[in-house]
């Protein structure tokens, strides 16, 4: 296995240990009108990222895994949201929300550089799936395609 698939493998390891722990702490919120709502709210955002990423890692172009891609970005920031919300509330301030916040900020800053990258290194055209004779190398770098003429005006 390659670099890039085994870093994949691992995001993708740490994202199901906090879905999982992110149901532990749907359990502990409290049964009340703002815990519901935010009960429901963590708990979709936050499983939603492993279900999402694990899509991504099935993507059949380089341009549906960005797509993706940024879609987990979009439920961990939504999860990190929720978290700070139920800390700075009071509504749990315990060990694990602790722990889950400073994860959710951490796997922002891996899945953001991810996605950074990724746009980066590959311009919107060359986000398609090699032909077969070509290997993907993560690494690769391919030219951005020229940038079009302003329009003249016929004033």
């Amino acid at each position: 296995m390659n670099g890039w698939i085994e870093f994949k493998v691992r995001v993708r390891e740490r994202l199901r240990i906090f879905a999982l722990d992110i149901l532990k702490l749907s359990e502990l919120l409290p049964d009340t009108k703002r815990g519901n709502v935010i009960n429901y709210q963590v708990t979709k955002s936050g499983t939603s990222s492993y279900a999402n990423y694990r899509a991504a890692m099935r993507a059949r172009s380089k341009a549906e895994f960005y797509s993706k891609l940024c879609i987990v970005v979009e439920e961990v920031d939504e999860t990190e949201m929720w978290l700070e919300l139920i800390i700075t509330s009071d509504i749990l301030n315990n060990d694990l929300t602790q722990k889950l916040h400073c994860e959710s900020l951490e796997l922002l800053k891996i899945l953001a550089s991810m996605r950074k990258n990724i746009s980066k290194t590959h311009s919107p055209d060359s986000l398609q799936s090699p032909q077969p004779s070509q290997s993907p190398q993560p690494s690769q770098s391919l030219q951005s395609p020229q940038s079009p003429q302003p329009l003249q005006s016929n004033n």
